[in-house]
């Protein structure tokens, strides 16, 4: 019985979550902390280069041709996750995925104006995600 609790509990699809950890050891370890069954998940983070914009904002819209740097994280930085059953992703930070959206649009319909929607920050980024 306890096995067939056990198959059924991790062969359930689970929904994939966007987590909030923080540098301890730069290049070497992030933490999560708060969240069931990751309480304090210590994970490598060896390759784990956090991409921010380097060219200025336009109006409240990140500038679409924008280019990207990378640097290195130093403790205490942030960084988020997407949680899926089958591991985890590091992404990138609200601004460039915005960007990257908009570059994406940009692309693949030339000459288009882009959608208010697509302009808009994920939900995670947005004040009142996490507070239900």
């Amino acid at each position: 019985m306890t096995a067939f609790l056990l198959f059924f509990i991790f062969s359930v699809p689970q929904e994939p979550k966007i987590i909030s950890c923080v540098v301890t050891v730069p290049r070497q370890a992030i933490t999560c902390d708060g969240h069931r069954l990751l309480d304090v998940t210590v994970l490598s983070a060896e390759q784990l280069d956090e991409w921010e914009l380097v060219a200025p904002m336009q109006g409240e819209s990140p500038n679409s041709d924008a280019p990207l740097s990378k640097h290195s994280l130093k403790k205490g930085d942030k960084v988020k996750l997407l949680v899926e059953a089958d591991g985890m992703t590091p992404i990138a930070n609200c601004k460039v995925r915005v960007w990257r959206k908009l570059k994406d649009y940009t692309l693949s319909h030339p000459g288009d104006r882009v959608p208010f929607t697509l302009r808009t920050e994920p939900d995670d980024c947005q004040p009142w995600y996490g507070k239900n």
